[in-house]
Formats: C-alpha cells, structure tokens, sequence
C-alpha cells in the first residue's frame, strides 16, 4: 500500500496540531494519507484488508487525501470485521476526479 501515516493525529508536536500539520504534508506530496487518533490503531492484512481497532469509542482512524478527510471507524465491513482496502483506495480516487 502507498502512502503515509501519521499516529497521534489528535495530539500536537511542537506546539503545532497534529490535524493541521498532516494535512499540510498530505497536500505537499500528494497521495494518501492514514491519520490515526490516541487509542487507535489499523491492522492491514496483505494488503487488501484493513480493520480498524479502538480501545475508546471516541477514537477514530481517518483517510487524508486532499481535500477530502474521510473518516474509517464506521465503514462496511466483511463477515470477518475486517474491509476492503480497496474501498479507501477507490473512494480517493474518485474525490481526486472530482475535484473534491
């Protein structure tokens, strides 16, 4: 899978928010981005699934691919709980095209 990952994504470095500074990254290089809050984590598998894992129901993982911040903790998932990397991959693309 291609892109960058910022953990933390509701803390700050530096004194600077971190969801102001991914972004930022993400719109410099391009491409897309997986921001992921305290408490949270993303377990890929092969690179073709992906399950989002919280310990707090507050916490959430997000797709960054600009300008669309899409977040990933209620997305449809398989039988297995795990879902479709694809789907991220796609939905990107698409808001790219359009201009979003």
């Amino acid at each position: 899978m291609r892109g960058i990952h910022c953990p933390h994504y509701n803390s700050e470095m530096r004194g600077i928010p971190r969801r102001k500074d991914f972004p930022d990254m993400i719109r410099k290089t391009g491409g897309i981005g997986i921001a992921i809050e305290n408490n949270c984590a993303v377990e890929f598998i092969d690179g073709r699934l992906y399950k989002v894992i919280s310990s707090k129901n507050y916490a959430r993982a997000y797709t960054v691919c600009l300008p669309q911040i899409v977040p990933r903790k209620s997305c449809a998932r398989s039988a297995t709980g795990y879902s479709y990397l694809s789907a991220i991959m796609g939905s990107t693309r698409m808001a790219r095209r359009a201009g979003r």
